[in-house]
This record gives C-alpha cells, structure tokens and sequence, in this order.
C-alpha cells in the first residue's frame, strides 16, 4: 500500500477535520488542491491515527511553539502505531535514523523542531525528552523480541540449520544476526549443501494460510542477495518450516517494488504463500 506521510497530507487532513465535504467540494470548483492537500491520504491518517491532533494542529496554527509540540506528539503516535523497522535505529541516534526516511516524511520531523540541536531552552529539553521516549519504547520492543524470539520462528530456524548442516555433514555453525542487528532484513545466516552462504528470514504465522508480514528492508536484502535469500515460515505448530526462495518471493513483491522510491513510504506487507513445499 502506498500510504505518504508529509507536510500535504497533514494538511489534508486538517482541512478534512474543519469541513469533512472539502473532497466533493474542491472536485466541483477546485480540482488541482485535490492534488495539493492530497485528500486521500490525508483520509487515511484521520481513519488510522484519530483526528484530536489534526484539530489542535488547526487551533494553535498560529502559535508556533504549540503547533510544533502537537505535531512531536502526532509523529510519536505515527511511529509508535506502525512500528516500521526503520525506528530500530533510533536508540542508536537520530543521525542513523533520518536517512532512512523518505524525503516528505523527513521534513516533518524539522517542522517540529525535531532536528534541533540541544541546549537548555524549554523546547530543547522537551525535543530530548522526545528522543528519549522513543529509544525507551524501541528498546522495549527489541526486548520484545529477543524474550519471544523462541515463539516466532528465529529459534526454530536457527535449531533447523543446525540440524540441517549436521545431516550434510558441514562443520560450520548458523549464525543468529538479528540478536545483535534488527535491520539486516534477515535474521540467521547459514550454509546450503555446497558451501554457500545463506541469509534467511524467519516468520510465525498463527494462520493455517501462512499469513505473514514483511518489510522493505527484508526486500532489500533479499534483493541484494537474490538466490541466497530465503524465508522460513513456520505455521502453527508444523515441525519444518515453508521454504520460500527468492524466485517465489520476488512473485509476491514484484507489483510493490515500484513503492520503494525516494518519497514513497511503504509499510509491512502481508504475504499469503501459494501452494506447499
């Protein structure tokens, strides 16, 4: 899903939230701010994210230290509410963060004052307090994460390959990555039967369908190793995983490939793989 985070499409929805007919309207006198405010978007964040910062937005517009305020807070409930992967960055500070952000979605951050440099003023301190609530909550997450790991599927495929490499009689070890970096878009890299590295991706899924989600950045990598990449994806309690190559994978992700563009903000996908190994 294509779904853009900016300047218009906040704007968009602060016009939605004053008159909720502006779309009809403008189609009739104004077409070009369709374009402009970028409606549909703005649509969208009103339905996902609730429109109570989208009305304070319009109610301290003229009051910069107050709209700059409101709209850290709208960006923190965007970011604590998708979860994209790129916020495993943030405890590692916002210079490793920023870059990978889309362009529209970067200038956010410096319309509220995100970006500014520390020192002792009142906002200064509370862009720090900012900063330090999102790594806390990140850092929960990765917590998360490493205590469930044994549920969603890492553990499995790391316990898998070394079987796996046991049978082949192949005296190299699987490494688990992702305990020590979340944005790799792998999580075990092991070996196949001729030697080769592989970079494997581990899902759970609690559908009998094999459901699962995946980001850009498991793409991305995926791309970059092609034949080495795959995932593992183990559903319910099956004792072996479903085994999807890069071959099947690029099948799912050939028509959102497109999205992955310098101002284009693409979220986890849902993947439902076809068939069984």
């Amino acid at each position: 899903m294509k779904f853009e985070i900016s300047q218009s499409s906040i704007l968009a929805a602060r016009e939605i939230v004053k008159d909720k007919n502006i779309i009809n309207t403008n189609k009739r006198l104004h077409v070009h701010n369709i374009s402009t405010f970028h409606y549909v978007n703005g649509e969208q964040f009103i339905k996902v994210y609730g429109k109570d910062e989208f009305l304070e937005l319009n109610e301290y517009e003229y009051d910069q230290s107050k709209y700059r305020k409101i709209l850290r807070k709208l960006i923190m409930k965007i970011l604590k509410k998708d979860k994209d992967p790129s916020i495993y960055s943030i405890p590692k500070g916002s210079i490793h963060f920023f870059p990978q952000l889309t362009e529209n979605f970067r200038q956010l951050f410096t319309d509220a004052g995100l970006d500014l440099k520390i020192t002792n003023s009142e906002e200064n301190l509370e862009v720090r307090d900012w900063w330090l609530n999102m790594s806390e909550f990140v850092r929960n997450l990765i917590k998360e994460k490493q205590m469930e790991s044994g549920n969603d599927g890492e553990s499995k495929t790391f316990e898998y390959e070394q079987i796996k490499l046991s049978k082949l009689n192949i005296k190299k070890e699987p490494v688990w990555e992702s305990i020590h970096d979340q944005l790799l878009g792998y999580d075990i890299q092991s070996w196949d039967k001729n030697l080769n590295k592989i970079f494997i991706e581990s899902k759970a899924s609690s559908k009998a369908n094999g459901e699962f989600n995946f980001s850009r950045y498991a793409w991305t990598s995926a791309k970059k190793e092609k034949n080495n990449y795959y995932i593992y994806v183990w559903i319910k309690k099956e004792t072996s995983p479903r085994i999807i190559d890069f071959e099947e994978l690029s099948e799912y992700l050939l028509e959102f490939d497109k999205i992955i563009e310098k101002n284009s903000f693409w979220k986890n996908l849902k993947i439902i793989p076809k068939g069984k190994n």
